[in-house]
């Protein structure tokens, strides 16, 4: 599912607090009680 064209969204995985976390995880208390998101806008050059 897409909520737009115009950005791009990165999802951080989450991570058990005794797991290891690397680039692109988010390390939290309890897997399901965050979410979280790296959002970036696109550049359309027809506008």
């Amino acid at each position: 599912m897409r909520l737009s064209d115009r950005v791009r969204i990165d999802r951080f995985r989450q991570v058990s607090p005794l797991g290891e976390c690397a680039e692109g995880d988010i390390k939290v208390s309890d897997i399901g009680t965050l979410a979280a998101a790296r959002i970036t806008p696109i550049e359309h050059p027809d506008r």
